[in-house]
Parts: C-alpha cells; structure tokens; sequence
C-alpha cells in the first residue's frame, strides 16, 4: 500500500469541442433548410381560408427563423476555428513547458511540486524565467479566446433580440 497519493492529472489549459460546434453549425444549417421546405410545401397545400391567415403567420415567422439559423452557422463555424486554433498552441505551449521541467494546469504555468534534482540556482533561475515567459503566452491565449467567446455571445444574443422582434412584430 502506498503511503502517497499520486499527483492529479493537470487541468486543461482550454476548454472546449471545436468539431461539436462545427457540427452544431451544420446542423442548424440542415434544419434551417429543412424549415424552409417543409413550409414551402405547406404554402403550396390547399388551406381552408379560415386558416389562411394563421399559414401566412407560420410563413412569416419561420422565414425569420430560417434567416437566423443561417447567419447564427458561420459566427459557430468562426469560434470553432479560433478555439481550434487555442487548443493547438496551448498544446504546443504545454510541450514547450514540459520540455522545461514545468507543467501546465488550467490557465497557470507551475512548477512541478516536491524535491526535484540537485540545488542548482541557475537552473531555477532560468526555469523562473521560462515560467514567466510561458505564462505570459497562456495568458495571451486565455485572454484571446475570452475575447472570442464574449464576440461569439454578443452576436448571438444581438440575433436573438433580431428574431424576438421580429416574430413579436409580425
């Protein structure tokens, strides 16, 4: 039986599934379409004038539906690319780190815990200074892809406000 606990796995620096958002995207592209033709079939079908005006409506609302449903795609399409691209160099960044004796967890660049090697002033000298290089370009990447996610949810709620307006006015 050991009387220590291993060290926990280190957190992910980002986070994030940028092919589920690609798909996310094509999704809401093929129901925006299969919307769009169902509808259309629907305004060829013989309706009861009773009900013609409540078709119109449908007609209506879903075309602001489908609109928004094609732009709200390449702003998903975007971010996943931007996170894409985080994911990859924070990848880099944890290899380069790892090359250098530190370790990334979550969004800090740390040095491992506990005794390692001989007392080498120099040494920890310049791996401090590697800390602070390395954790000034993950601090770069968090704030970037931040600074995505916050574009990402102000276009989001700005097509939403759109669309609420919009089926509110018709």
């Amino acid at each position: 039986m050991s009387w220590s606990l291993p060290d926990p796995r280190p957190a992910e620096p980002v986070l994030g599934d940028p092919a589920s958002l690609g798909a996310l995207a094509a999704a809401l592209r093929r129901t925006g379409t299969e919307l769009e033709d169902s509808i259309a079939a629907l305004a060829e079908a013989p309706v009861h004038r009773r009900y013609a005006g409540r078709v119109r409506a449908l007609h209506r609302d879903t075309s602001v539906v489908v609109e928004a449903l094609r732009r709200v795609a390449p702003y998903l399409v975007d971010h996943s690319g931007e996170l894409a691209d985080a994911i990859g160099l924070a990848r880099r960044l944890s290899d380069r780190a790892q090359s250098l004796g530190l370790q990334i967890d979550g969004p800090t660049v740390a040095a491992p815990r506990g005794v390692r090697g001989v007392a080498d002033p120099e040494a920890e000298q310049d791996q401090a200074e590697a800390l602070s290089r390395l954790q000034r370009v993950l601090d770069a990447i968090l704030i970037d892809l931040d600074t995505s996610r916050r574009r990402l949810r102000a276009e989001l709620d700005s097509e939403r406000a759109r669309v609420h307006s919009r089926v509110r006015s018709g």
